[in-house]
Order: structure tokens, then C-alpha cells, then sequence
């Protein structure tokens, strides 16, 4: 959701809505740009290849609905699942971005879900957000919610344990891994 794959080899077939090849040439500022010394454009530090978009940025999500909406047209599919729909920056963006604070962020993605979740719907298909959280402290419980609120399927990362291997959570790991 939040990131365009700079392999311009795999274009236009991209799992991101928006290529990085079509944003790169018609509209650079769609790129988030890093708090670092010249700014440069922000990068995933587990995902070095994607780069962060500006889900704020309401051109953005226009453009993002459509081209989602055209290709599940396209290719038949009943819904998208979006990925990294982070209440938080995560992957090593957190503080780092220079157009938002982290509180900032998660308001971009509440506002980019309720746009694109509202197009997709109308538009007759699924639209399901996959939510990443740090913490369930207030602000983020409060828009986990309100999302739940303006899709069709809400679907809580790392809900019933952190990772593939790990242990499912119980007791008061279990009680705080929802809102």
C-alpha cells in the first residue's frame, strides 16, 4: 500500500497499486523523503527496494483506488488486501519521516483507508486493510477502530502470535493484542 517496487523490469505488474515507475515519472511527490541529510527518498529498511509513498497526499489515493479498481476489473479478482497499513511507520521508519510525525502517519493511513476503502467498496469489490500496530495505546486503538469502521474486512497483523515459529500469544500478551 504504502510503497512502489523500484524494479521498473516488473512493470506495470505490481503489487502495489501505484508502479514505482509511473510515480517516479509523473509525480515524484508522491515520495516520502527521510529526516537524513539531504533528504532523500524514504526506503523500507527490511524492503530497501520499496519506497514510501505519500498515502496523505489525496491525489495519491485517487489514483491508488483507480488503478486497484482497474486491475481487479482487469484480472477478476473480488477485493484487495493491503498491506502494511501501519498505525505506526514501522520498518525502520518510525521518526524518520519528513513530511509527518509518527502521529501524523497514522492519520495519513486512517485518511488513505477511509478514501480507498470507500472507492473499492463502492465499487463493488472487498477492500481489506491489513493493520500493523506497535502498541495498543490509545490513539492507536482509536484508529484501529475507526478503520475497522470503513472496510469491508479488517485483518490485525500479527494478531494471535508475532511471527511464522513463534508462540501463539496467551494470558496478558494475548488480552492486549486487541482493542
Amino acid at each position: 500500500m504504502a510503497a512502489t517496487n523500484s524494479d521498473c523490469s516488473a512493470d506495470p505488474y505490481q503489487s502495489s497499486g501505484i508502479s514505482y515507475c509511473y510515480a517516479n515519472a509523473t509525480h515524484p511527490e508522491w515520495f516520502l523523503h527521510s529526516t537524513a541529510a539531504g533528504h532523500p527518498r524514504l526506503t523500507f529498511c527490511d524492503y530497501s527496494y520499496l519506497s514510501a509513498m505519500d498515502i496523505g497526499n489525496v491525489d495519491y489515493q485517487r489514483r491508488w483506488a483507480g488503478a486497484v479498481i482497474h486491475a481487479m476489473r482487469r484480472s477478476g479478482f473480488d477485493g484487495v488486501m493491503m498491506d502494511d497499513t501501519n498505525l505506526y511507520p514501522g520498518h525502520c521508519m518510525d521518526g524518520q519521516i519528513l513530511e509527518y510525525s509518527d502521529a501524523e502517519y497514522r492519520q495519513a493511513t486512517v485518511a488513505f483507508i477511509h478514501a480507498v476503502g470507500a472507492a473499492i467498496m463502492s465499487a463493488g469489490y472487498v477492500a481489506m486493510p491489513n493493520v500493523g500496530l506497535a502498541t495498543w495505546d490509545s490513539a492507536q486503538t482509536d484508529a484501529a477502530r475507526d478503520v475497522a469502521l470503513h472496510v469491508s474486512v479488517y485483518n490485525r497483523e500479527f494478531f494471535v502470535r508475532w511471527e511464522e515459529g513463534s508462540a501463539l500469544f496467551t494470558g496478558a500478551t494475548w488480552s492486549t493484542s486487541w482493542p
